[in-house]
């Protein structure tokens, strides 16, 4: 029997289809929707992004029928639960396709992007990580190992959100970069205070915008691969390519081998978060790349027979 699982996330809608007998993935893709476009500030899904979720939603639960799956668990997250019509989003994706929608708060889905990084990378063994998971609306946090998770939470930082919040020029100047990186520096203060107490050595980066970073980079070392779980970002590079998109324009990051369209006008938001975090925790000695996050957290889940969430039959 085949199962999906569909991430209704602020930039992406993302679909993975498995085989429930072998956890075999037959189907992984995703839609750029930018959910939140226009709305994060106001809390409120604007038409032209509603109807555009809608759409990728159908074209999601086309795409399932075709591979005969049987069941679809389906979860919204920053920007359904941040906006006051989120709700009835979901309720008119469930009157539209029979698909209900699973509306997680932030610490519910770092929990869950655990069980997929977890399971990513497979010579983890009892070093300390600390996960962090880009997204448009929020960015989640997880630090633990391969045994059990020590210390999760979400921020309302989203690249997205952080746009819509400052309003930045293209690229920010000095001033309003500065501004950013303090807001960022506050808002992620308990977590620095957890890195101090313990001392993760390994930053894995979920997913997301870390896939186009790790992607950037192999094309700057004019490598022809795509990088997969595991993947080791090498920490000069990565800063180089960090500072070059947060002084580059959105037509400019266009132009950078690898990037993938639909990011380019909000990774510059996640290269200065990222910078944050690896000026700020001292202790972070590697870097790595999970291409798993939420959807296979989810897929595990249900492999383990761990699995609580409402379903949908097709």
């Amino acid at each position: 029997m085949n199962l999906a699982v569909i991430d209704l996330g602020t930039n992406t809608f993302n679909l993975l289809i498995f085989e429930e007998s072998t956890g075999k993935i037959i189907y992984n893709d995703k839609i750029a929707v930018k959910l939140g476009k226009g709305g994060l500030s106001e809390r409120k899904i604007q038409p032209e992004a509603y109807q555009r979720g809608l759409d990728a939603m159908q074209q999601h639960l086309a795409t399932c029928q075709a591979h005969n799956v049987a069941k679809v668990y389906a979860f919204a997250t920053s920007a359904v639960r941040s906006s006051t019509n989120g709700p009835q989003f979901a309720a008119d994706i469930e009157r539209l396709t029979g698909v209900h929608i699973n509306i997680i708060d932030g610490t519910t889905e770092a929990s869950i992007i655990y069980e997929g990084v977890k399971n990513s990378i497979s010579d983890l063994k009892k070093e300390k990580f600390l996960v962090m998971d880009i997204g448009g609306g929020s960015t989640e946090f997880i630090i633990g190992n391969s045994q059990k998770m020590l210390w999760k939470q979400s921020y309302a930082i989203g690249g997205s959100r952080l746009i819509e919040t400052f309003k930045p020029h293209d690229p920010p100047i000095a001033d309003e970069l500065g501004a950013i990186r303090q807001y960022v520096r506050d808002e992620l203060e308990d977590l620095f205070s957890a890195c101090d107490v313990h001392h993760p050595e390994i930053l894995i980066g979920s997913s997301g915008s870390f896939d186009t970073f790790a992607d950037m980079i192999v094309k700057l070392q004019n490598q022809n691969i795509k990088p997969n779980n595991g993947f080791e970002f090498p920490r000069n590079i990565l800063l180089e390519l960090l500072n070059s998109l947060l002084l580059s324009n959105q037509e400019q990051r266009l132009q950078m081998p690898g990037m993938e369209p639909f990011r380019a006008d909000t990774i510059h938001m996640s290269a200065l978060q990222l910078e944050i975090v690896l000026h700020s925790i001292p202790s972070l000695k590697k870097i790595l790349l999970s291409t798993f996050a939420l959807k296979e957290g989810i897929m595990f889940q249900i492999l383990n027979n761990q699995c609580t969430w409402q379903e949908s039959s097709l």
